[in-house]
């Protein structure tokens, strides 16, 4: 279990970061609430999560930081950044700004706006700062939109400060699924033959970001969706939990620390 304290004495001992898609439909927030109380995090990256949630958590002694997540006609759900002690400077930055649906049959069909928000969150640690990011990629769009979405997001961050990004990037996109997917999530002929987890790695690379996580996080279709990306940070582990906690995906833990003796380089 992490130490308790300040924010600096919690990164000298090193902080335990969680990122987990809760599902909406989890409507029971004891799950989520057992969840962070078994694995400590000091910070949780949350998605999909409900004005529920939110009042549960908050009533739990979390603090909460939020940003809008994807709208289903008048209801939004949101990203969530969780965490004891409460963080710093927080923005909100609209990714889908006009809010459109997203255009596949799937989307339409379901009245999905995604995408709306990222949700970034900075600490100070003495004269070292760490930004920490909670997103959603779309779902029910092509390859090429979530990585259009993904560009917009990583482009935004400040390069020249230690981060840790983490969320469900939905990289579903593999040459052996996308074409059944084609007629229902609006995929192109240029995109059948994408492998989205190594884009994504790829990606996170041209950033001076680390991807750490290796394994199923969403088990329905045997699939890697969520990410933890990291710059500046050692990573002493990371866990994907098998019990999903309510959820349709698997909640990921990863203890990181600031390097010992060692400044940050921009890419």
């Amino acid at each position: 279990m992490i130490p308790g304290g300040t924010f600096e004495g919690l990164i000298g001992n090193g902080m335990r970061a969680a990122c987990w898609n809760v599902l909406d439909q989890n409507a029971d927030a004891k799950r989520i609430l057992r969840f962070l109380d078994d694995c400590a995090p000091t910070v949780a990256a949350l998605q999909e999560v409900t004005a529920g949630h939110v009042s549960a958590l908050r009533a739990a002694g979390w603090a909460v930081c939020l940003a809008d997540d994807f709208a289903r006609g008048d209801t939004v759900h949101h990203l969530a950044l969780v965490s004891r002690p409460p963080l710093g400077r927080h923005r909100a930055l609209p990714v889908n700004a006009d809010r459109s649906i997203s255009a596949s049959l799937v989307g339409r069909r379901m009245g999905w706006a995604e995408c709306l928000e990222v949700l970034t969150a900075a600490w100070d640690v003495g004269g070292t700062g760490i930004d920490v990011t909670c997103l959603h990629l779309s779902c029910a769009v092509s390859p090429s939109r979530r990585a259009r979405e993904r560009e917009t997001i990583l482009a935004a961050l400040p390069p020249d400060r230690p981060a840790i990004v983490m969320g469900d990037f939905n990289a579903f996109g593999r040459p052996w699924l996308s074409p059944l997917a084609a007629p229902v999530f609006g995929i192109g002929p240029h995109d059948l033959a994408r492998h989205e987890l190594r884009d994504l790695h790829r990606a996170a690379q041209a950033y001076g970001l680390r991807p750490v996580v290796d394994g199923v996080t969403y088990p329905r279709f045997r699939l890697q969706l969520d990410q933890v990306l990291v710059r500046g940070l050692d990573v002493d582990r990371v866990q994907v939990l098998p019990e999903p906690y309510g959820s349709d995906h698997r909640p990921i833990l990863v203890d990181v620390r600031l390097p010992d003796g060692t400044g940050f380089s921009a890419r």
